[in-house]
C-alpha cells in the first residue's frame, strides 16, 4: 500500500494554517499543513507566507502526522528585516506547483 508524504525544508503558511499576525523572536507557534509531512527538527529554516514573502528564521521543534495532515510548533530564531525578507524572497524561483495551497 502506497504511503504519499512531503519532504519540507522551509516552513509555507496562511493565516489558516497558523502564520501569525505579528511574530518577535522566541515566540512560539502551532502549525496545521494538509497531507503528511517532514519537517527538520530543530534545524534553522525560512518561514514563508502563503506568497512566498520571507518572513523570518524559524526552527520546527516538533511535529505529528496522521489522519492526512501535519501539525507542529515552531519558534522565531531571528525576524527578518525588510531588506533581508527582500533579499531571501528573491532566491525563490518560481514554477507552477509554488502556486498551489497545500
Amino acid at each position: 500500500m502506497p504511503y504519499n508524504v512531503k519532504i519540507n525544508s522551509c516552513l509555507r503558511l496562511s493565516k489558516e494554517q497558523g502564520l501569525p499576525d505579528s511574530i518577535e523572536v522566541g515566540q512560539e507557534f502551532n502549525f496545521t499543513k494538509n497531507s503528511h509531512r517532514i519537517y527538520p527538527i530543530d534545524i534553522p529554516m525560512n518561514l514563508f507566507s502563503d506568497t512566498w514573502k520571507a518572513l523570518a528564521r524559524i526552527a520546527v521543534l516538533r511535529t505529528t502526522v496522521g489522519d492526512n495532515k501535519t501539525t507542529g510548533t515552531f519558534k522565531i530564531l531571528m525576524v527578518y528585516t525588510p531588506e533581508q525578507s527582500a533579499a531571501v524572497s528573491s532566491t525563490i524561483i518560481p514554477y507552477k506547483g509554488f502556486n498551489k495551497k497545500e
